[in-house]
């Protein structure tokens, strides 16, 4: 790469001139053949914070469903953008899928650009895409969008140079995210062929409440300038989707800290959305941090491992959920899950046990702050490259 603004060879045109828009829809939901075939149909729930390539989707439609409706189907490679409700997430197929009518499917004119360079033009454009989006309350991304977003463009064998550079680093990320996942997976089956599928008759087993710390967190008074935009971090229960937890949203000063119900949970702590969209997800602290009230909170101790308990309480959330009158259920209470129960295993058979497992989590940890070392990286070059104020050799 080399410093060099000179872009004068750049093309000035409408960002709609270089794309191809596609647009979504949903299969009849009361129709069953139209449902859990093996087409997978993207959902706004499905473009993952961080994350560009689509693998997986929720739910999955029939070949009946695709034709009898407006669903249409995107290529490998092609883009989704989320036009309502979460307006301007991204995500690159994977593998051929559909999309409903919360999206569209972004294509490239191959006269003009590549699929890649647009994704990464598109992320660059995020803002300008949001002021010009459309509505009320809830802004919209329509087709209107994109025909007043202006972009200079590199000839294309620049562009896919540019691509090439920003996807080396996304495609790092990636794997080393496939890498946790898998890491995640290997460390609850060994947790099960350990602890739960063959529990020994002669260990015990104790209330959660009773031999560990569990605590409920709390919001400082929003309207307290006092009590905000200090150095603790703070997280809501939104936050509790992810693997493991390096940042807080929000900061509060240590006022707001001591005339709160907020607690300061340590490093280390498993936690636990109780409410919202997140119930019953369970993530491991990487950083001293504070919740909301909708999150809670178990500190591990001499006893038990961060490892221990995040692998315990994710093996018995679903119990715990289930078990909670009401045909809608949307809430836990702390004392749900105290009154649950933990087993006691042999210390010398608990430690020779979780050695492996261990080893395992420090390896996430480490790939989890890779991943947001590279994401630094990437999120530095990418406006420098697509406003050429960094060139790429080509």
């Amino acid at each position: 790469m080399i410093n060099n603004s000179d872009n004068k060879r750049w093309d000035k045109t409408k960002l709609s001139q270089i794309i191809h828009i596609v647009g979504g829809g949903t299969p009849k939901t009361e129709v069953k053949d139209y449902w859990n075939g093996n087409i997978h149909w993207i959902s706004i729930r499905d473009l993952k914070p961080g994350r560009k390539y689509i693998d997986i989707t929720e739910k999955c439609i029939t070949e009946r469903g695709l034709n009898e409706s407006s669903a249409k189907m995107l290529e490998k490679g092609d883009i989704v953008i989320s036009a309502r409700g979460t307006v301007g997430s991204l995500g690159v197929l994977s593998i051929p899928m559909s999309f409903n009518q919360s999206c569209y499917g972004i294509k490239a004119d191959p006269l003009f650009s590549t699929n890649d360079y647009v994704f990464y033009l598109l992320k660059h454009k995020l803002s300008d895409l949001l002021q010009v989006s459309y509505g009320g309350i809830f802004d919209t991304i329509t087709r209107n969008t994109f025909e007043g977003i202006s972009v200079d463009l590199p000839p294309l064998k620049e562009q896919k140079a540019i691509a090439n550079v920003l996807n080396s680093l996304d495609d790092k990320i990636d794997l080393l995210h496939r890498q946790n996942t898998t890491l995640e997976d290997l460390s609850k089956v060994l947790f099960r062929k350990l602890f739960t599928d063959t529990p020994n008759d002669s260990w015990g087993l104790v209330k959660i409440k009773d031999v560990l710390k569990i605590e409920i967190g709390g919001t400082p008074d929003t309207s307290n300038e006092d009590y905000w935009n200090g150095n603790i971090p703070w997280i809501n229960s939104g936050e509790v989707n992810n693997f493991r937890i390096t940042n807080g949203i929000k900061f509060i000063t240590e006022l707001g800290l001591k005339q709160s119900s907020t607690k300061l949970f340590p490093k280390g702590t498993t936690v636990i959305a109780i409410t919202g969209a997140t119930l019953g997800k369970v993530s491991l602290l990487e950083i001293d941090t504070c919740t909301n009230q909708s999150v809670v909170g178990i500190i591990p101790n001499e006893q038990y491992s961060k490892e221990f308990i995040f692998l315990w309480i994710n093996h018995i959330i679903g119990k715990i959920i289930s078990s909670q009158t009401g045909v809608a259920q949307s809430h836990i209470n702390k004392s749900d899950i105290g009154q649950n129960y933990i087993i006691v295993p042999d210390k010398d058979y608990l430690e020779r046990g979780m050695k492996s497992i261990s080893i395992m989590f420090d390896k996430i940890t480490n790939n989890v702050f890779q991943i947001q070392a590279l994401e630094r990286l990437r999120d530095l070059l990418l406006p420098k490259l697509i406003n050429g104020e960094v060139r790429v050799k080509f």
